[in-house]
C-alpha cells in the first residue's frame, strides 16, 4: 500500500505510484478518503481475485461515511458539501 507524505502537503507527493499500478491489467487501485472507506477497501481487496493497490493518507481526516456504507469496485461516490472536492483522491485535491 502507498502512503501519502502527510503534513508536507499534496504538492510534495508524487502520483506515479498510483498511476503506475493502474496500468497493470486486471488490477484494482483504491485511494480511500477516510477511515471507513479505507476499511472497506481492505475488505474489497481481500475478496478480489487479482492484484490490488491501496494508497492511504497519513493525515487524520474527518469521517465522511457511515459504518454501514456500501462500496463497490468500479463505482464512485460523490459527497456534496459547501466546499466542493473530489473525495476519491482527497489528500491530493482537498487543499484546506
Amino acid at each position: 500500500a502507498g502512503v501519502s507524505i502527510g503534513e508536507d502537503g499534496p504538492s510534495q507527493m508524487a502520483l506515479e505510484d498510483f498511476a503506475f499500478f493502474r496500468t497493470i491489467p486486471h488490477s484494482v487501485s483504491f485511494y480511500p478518503s477516510d477511515a471507513v472507506s479505507a476499511e472497506r477497501a481492505v475488505e474489497l481487496a481481500a475478496n478480489y481475485d487479482g492484484a490490488v493497490y491501496i494508497r492511504t493518507s497519513r493525515p487524520n481526516f474527518p469521517i465522511l461515511y457511515k459504518n454501514d456504507e456500501v462500496f463497490q469496485i468500479g463505482k464512485a461516490k460523490v459527497k456534496e458539501s459547501k466546499r466542493q472536492r473530489i473525495e476519491s483522491q482527497r489528500s491530493v485535491v482537498d487543499h484546506r
